[in-house]
């Protein structure tokens, strides 16, 4: 028997809920049980929706993966204690989630081009300026910047997603934050600049919880979609 509309919905929103929860207390506490009850109640709140929906489970597993990453990525840098290879593997989960969301976007649209330039423009070129000078270890470096290219990527095919303006804007806002909140960390860690450093464990949760809302409320994929090449946009109905 098909669950009505309402049941569909108290799961997911009590679980977006829990993760807002999850949120202000491990800002307020620091405590790492908390920060990993975020994207554990985000995955909840994607599990949550009609569970019954076999074919549901495939199309949002890259994101379930993502969340998971997203953890994965939490617990090794809150108990890095200064240890680079503990920083790289941070690093590595959190490039394996945004594998996930860009996995995700790129089955239900495509790359959008002008923001994928735009993007890489604006992150080599702080790379070359700034990351290049200031980040002293080989092996940091280079993961450093591969986790910046594929966010710009991941960033462009938020933009690109194909599933109405709601779901759309959402997952690009929630990618912009993440992007948002990476740059907070490297100016942090390697330009030990910390004037804005208040903001980037707010901005990190927002990311998830709207990246869960893109995925919550999609709508039907167009078809051709997920096969087509870059976009170049026409309009911003377009894009």
């Amino acid at each position: 028997m098909e669950r009505s509309p309402l049941r569909n919905a108290v799961g997911p929103l009590v679980a977006l809920l829990a993760a807002a929860g999850a949120s202000v207390l491990a800002l307020r506490t620091a405590d790492l049980v908390w920060k990993l009850a975020v994207p554990v109640a985000c995955a909840a709140a994607l599990m949550a929706h009609r569970p019954d929906d076999r074919r549901r489970w495939g199309k949002i597993a890259p994101v379930l993966l993502a969340f998971a990453f997203a953890a994965l990525g939490d617990a090794l840098l809150s108990r890095r204690a200064g240890r680079v290879s503990w920083f790289i593997g941070g690093i590595a989960a959190y490039l394996a989630s945004h594998l996930g969301y860009l996995t995700y976007a790129l089955r239900h649209g495509r790359l959008h081009r002008p923001t994928l330039i735009l993007a890489l423009a604006a992150f080599l070129g702080y790379a070359l300026w700034q990351l290049g000078r200031h980040v002293p270890d080989p092996a940091l470096r280079v993961a450093v910047i591969t986790y910046g290219v594929v966010s710009c990527v991941s960033l462009a095919a938020a933009a690109g997603l194909r599933q109405g303006p709601l779901s759309k804007w959402l997952l690009v806002g929630g990618i912009g934050l993440l992007v948002f909140s990476d740059t907070l960390i490297s100016f942090n860690e390697f330009l030990r600049y910390r004037a804005w450093n208040a903001w980037i464990l707010p901005t990190y949760y927002l990311a998830l919880i709207a990246i869960a809302g893109a995925v919550l409320t999609r709508g039907p994929t167009p078809d051709g979609a997920a096969t087509a090449g870059p976009e170049v946009a026409r309009s911003p109905r377009a894009c």
